[in-house]
């Protein structure tokens, strides 16, 4: 029988996302996924996750048949989706989840570790990750995931 390790407890089930931001350091922010971003991130008990995130407002693909698709309808429709599964570990003390990735939809994310600070709510039903500072040092980000808990 396959032990759960307690710390994945209140990780593990769907969540949906509810809003995604970059904030600058000089305090504005940019919404790259739009005002209303749409996604899954799923965390399993056995330690393997997947996410999707994407803006909905993509425009469609002006042709049904994808390999006949212009690279300029192809590119739109990419830049505003991501998608990522591997396994996860998670850092009680540094309020960290890893996120090992296996498989992605951008290639340079395979094999790299995307490192989460997490915080709960008190009732563990919204689940807010945000990235350690990104970009070069005189422009620096953080990007802010909140998820709110599909399942019990």
């Amino acid at each position: 029988m396959n032990r759960i390790n307690p710390v994945y407890l209140p990780f593990v089930g769907a969540w949906k996302l509810v809003a995604s931001e970059f904030k600058q350091a000089d305090g504005t922010s940019t919404f790259p996924l739009g005002a209303q971003p749409q996604g899954r991130i799923f965390y399993s008990a056995q330690g393997q996750m997947a996410a999707q995130l994407m803006r909905p407002d993509r425009p469609n693909l002006r042709a049904n048949d994808v390999s006949a698709t212009a690279v300029a309808d192809l590119k739109a429709a990419f830049d505003g989706y991501t998608a990522y599964f591997g396994a996860y570990t998670i850092d009680t003390a540094a309020a960290q989840v890893t996120h090992h990735v296996e498989g992605s939809l951008l290639p340079n994310w395979i094999g790299k570790d995307l490192v989460r600070f997490y915080e709960f709510s008190a009732d563990g039903r919204v689940l807010t990750l945000s990235t350690p500072p990104m970009g070069p040092e005189d422009a620096r980000v953080v990007g802010l995931l909140v998820w709110e808990r599909l399942d019990e």
